[in-house]
């Protein structure tokens, strides 16, 4: 009797105890849960928020890593596109004013050129081979000298021709590049709403994670508390059940005694 007395005294005490925490700090606890459930599913926790708390912060540190290389790979995907459509613009003006210097320069240019080089070799006076024109009485300078300007000019503007082609290719393959790129990057960009949403969920999941730290002594304390009542409890359920099962068996016993005609109690004199 004496040993239940303890046990049971020892069992209200902590009840009391692990009661008055509850009372103290039950709303900030459902607060915390409902937070957290609102967040991650309740199936991704082991067991009720009590007692894997701590699994809840590794949980929603997870979530927010996930997030966040979400949002990072979102902020990249949008800032290439922007890059590459800043890209496009350029390229597209570039090959713009190349084709609008294309367009003054005569495409035979130096399929002349050639010609008149070749011509110069005819050329001994001011006459010219082609329509007998006598140049000599022009002051600007001799024939030869003219046919000789005119081939620098032509193989220049044959130069720059190649020039310019060489350079709008260039400027096309940039252009074909960055368009492909903003079309594969295209189908993955998230929409603004949905990164907004992202944000938000990052900011409570942060939030949340504060919370729970913040409260990490509460939550310990009231797991501690909860664990020693149920053990307590477990005890003194245990011994009373022992006790029920040691009468029971004393009580059977003393009616097969009496229905042999034993009488327990001289026996327990005579142990005695």
């Amino acid at each position: 009797q004496a040993d239940y007395a303890t046990m049971s005294s020892e069992a209200a005490e902590v009840t009391s105890e692990y009661q008055h925490w509850k009372s103290n700090h039950h709303e900030t606890i459902h607060d915390l849960e409902t937070r957290f459930l609102s967040l991650l599913p309740r199936s991704s926790l082991s067991g009720d928020f009590l007692e894997y708390w701590e699994e809840s912060l590794e949980l929603l540190t997870n979530e927010k890593d996930r997030i966040e290389k979400r949002l990072s790979a979102a902020r990249s995907d949008r800032t290439d596109s922007n890059e590459d459509g800043e890209t496009v613009k350029v390229s597209k003006k570039q090959i713009e004013i190349i084709d609008e210097e294309l367009s003054t320069i005569p495409s035979t240019s130096e399929n002349f050129a050639s010609l008149l080089s070749e011509l110069t070799g005819y050329i001994n006076d001011g006459i010219c081979p082609v329509c007998d024109r006598d140049f000599s009485d022009l002051k600007e300078s001799n024939l030869t000298e003219h046919v000789h300007t005119k081939v620098r000019s032509l193989s220049a503007s044959a130069e720059r021709l190649l020039a310019l082609g060489r350079a709008r290719n260039d400027e096309e393959t940039r252009l074909r590049s960055a368009s492909k790129r903003i079309d594969e990057r295209q189908a993955r960009l998230l929409p603004d709403d949905e990164v907004n949403s992202l944000e938000r969920r990052h900011g409570d999941i942060q939030a949340m994670t504060l919370a729970t730290k913040k409260a990490a002594q509460v939550l310990e304390r009231g797991r501690a508390l909860r664990a020693t009542e149920v053990t307590t409890r477990r005890r003194l359920s245990d011994f009373q059940s022992m006790n029920s099962t040691l009468t029971a068996a004393r009580e059977t016993l003393q009616a097969f005694a009496s229905n042999v005609g034993v009488d327990l109690s001289l026996s327990e004199k005579s142990l005695s």
